[in-house]
């Protein structure tokens, strides 16, 4: 799952790890068949935070109400929109890999309710968005929504924290990728 994306900052190289830095990339190559040059970057440099990309790629595989395939959407909308390109490829990939075909990715990522997952995931994942982009608006009546669609107060904090911990951490990894000059 190696992209062709350069990052800033020396990360160091899988084949040159050793110690804890090779036990994380051989436990990444394990979980996600590839260390991506973001995330190297991330473990070069904050190797004992690495848990802020292990642990929410835990919970999008074994998350009881939300199938993974929601995460891949809520990525690929929030990296489309933000011009994450790192991002992009890798859910392309993974949503390409689910049956999703190239167009209901580009009218999802135009219009986030063309979504084609069920109406309880879809008001998840616009809530989801909101959370990101509009969190000095998300009030009671997004709870009361989310409630009534019958997710837990437990669930609507992991997707409320896993969505807005995505936004950052592409954020500070996109500060990282090398750009062409203009």
């Amino acid at each position: 799952m190696q992209t062709d994306h350069r990052m800033y900052g020396h990360p160091v190289a899988p084949e040159d790890a050793t110690g804890k830095l090779k036990e994380v990339y051989d436990s990444l190559e394990e979980m996600l068949g590839g260390i991506m040059p973001h995330v190297q970057i991330h473990a070069t440099h904050a190797l004992e935070e690495m848990k802020c990309f292990t642990d929410p790629m835990k919970l999008t595989r074994n998350h009881p109400e939300v199938p993974l395939l929601w995460f891949a959407f809520m990525r690929i909308y929030v990296a489309t929109k933000e011009n994450y390109p790192y991002c992009i490829a890798l859910n392309t990939a993974m949503l390409r890999n689910s049956g999703i075909t190239e167009r209901q990715i580009k009218a999802f990522t135009e219009d986030p309710t063309k979504i084609p997952l069920d109406k309880k995931l879809t008001l998840l994942l616009l809530k989801a968005i909101k959370s990101i982009y509009d969190s000095h608006h998300f009030a009671q009546k997004d709870f009361d929504a989310l409630y009534q669609a019958g997710y837990s107060d437990r669930t609507i904090y992991q997707i409320i924290s896993y969505s807005t911990g995505f936004s950052g951490i592409a954020r500070r990894l996109n500060t990282y990728l090398v750009k062409e000059q203009a």
